[in-house]
Order: C-alpha cells, then structure tokens, then sequence
C-alpha cells in the first residue's frame, strides 16, 4: 500500500513540475527585457508581400479567396481597422505603394496587439504575422483553427528571420 501512495505521489510532484515549467515559458518578459532585436517592419512588410503574391505576373491584380487584393492581399476592413478610407482599386493601384503602406500599418498594428501588454510592441514575428494573415481581429491560437495562418506565420517569420539575420536588405528600406 505505500509503494502505490509513494507512486503516485511522486507522479504528482512530477505533473506539478511539468505544469510549472510550462508556466514559466509562456510567461511574457517584463517591458524592456525581452531579448530579441525590433522588429524592421519594411523589411516584415516586404517578405509578406512577397508571400501573398509569390508566382503571380502582376501582383498589383492579385486577389485572394477571401476577396484580399493588391501585392500585400489587404481587405477593404483591414485598411480601414488601420486608419485608411480606400476602396479595392485603390490597393491594387500600380506598382503597390499603398497596398503596402497598408501592410506596414497592419504589422504595426499586430506587434502591439499581441504586446506583452497593452500598447508595448512585441518582437515576436510570428505572432504579428498569424496576426496579419487571420486578421487583426483575431486571436492568436496555438495551432488550433488558425492552422492555416499558423503555418503562414512558420514561413514568412522564418524567412524574415534569414533576412534579418543575413543582412538581406535589398527590398526593405533602411
């Protein structure tokens, strides 16, 4: 009878252990402490524009499953949740200037939405690019209904992150 109270004892030391550490490593670091470099939000900007519109020969008249247009894929709700009064042909005007000042205002927007706390940016890319690719009005999931963005998130945060680590500036500005 103790060697079964002992077992389970030490199963629940180590359920609470497991728990803590779980704990402590979504624990968000206090304003100033996290260590990752801001974020370049051209350069951010410029891989997910790059992404939404990989392969098309004229990126500027993309437009997306869920009616998102121009080289960045903005919908007309999204610009306007950013600041902008614009209609679709104004996104997918030539050469995507607005459509990605638009973009840059939504990453913007996104960093300090999923902030460590309220108005504080985070400079954690995937969550601002889940954030632009489900929509500003979403909540970030640990891969649950968001597995489309999750992965979108995987890709243009990884490859923000080859950039930026590389020194790859040749589309953003400095």
């Amino acid at each position: 009878m103790n060697s079964k109270w002992w077992d389970g004892f030490q199963t629940g030391i180590l359920v609470a252990l497991v728990a803590l550490v779980i704990v402590f490593l979504n624990i968000e670091p206090a304003h100033g402490a996290e260590q990752r470099p801001p974020v370049n939000f051209a350069m951010l900007r410029d891989v997910v524009c790059q992404h939404e519109t990989r392969g098309k020969v004229d990126p500027d008249d993309a437009v997306g499953e869920a009616r998102e247009v121009g080289r960045c894929q903005i919908q007309k709700g999204t610009a306007e949740l950013v600041g902008y009064d614009v209609k679709n042909r104004d996104l997918m005007a030539e050469g995507g200037a607005l459509s990605r000042e638009v973009a840059k205002a939504v990453l913007e927007y996104c960093a300090r939405k999923f902030g460590p706390s309220a108005g504080i940016p985070t400079r954690d890319t995937h969550r601002i690019t889940y954030c632009y690719n489900r929509g500003p009005w979403s909540e970030y999931e640990q891969r649950g209904k968001g597995w489309r963005a999750w992965n979108y998130a995987n890709v243009t945060s990884t490859q923000y992150q080859y950039r930026y680590s590389s020194g790859v500036m040749e589309l953003a500005e400095r």
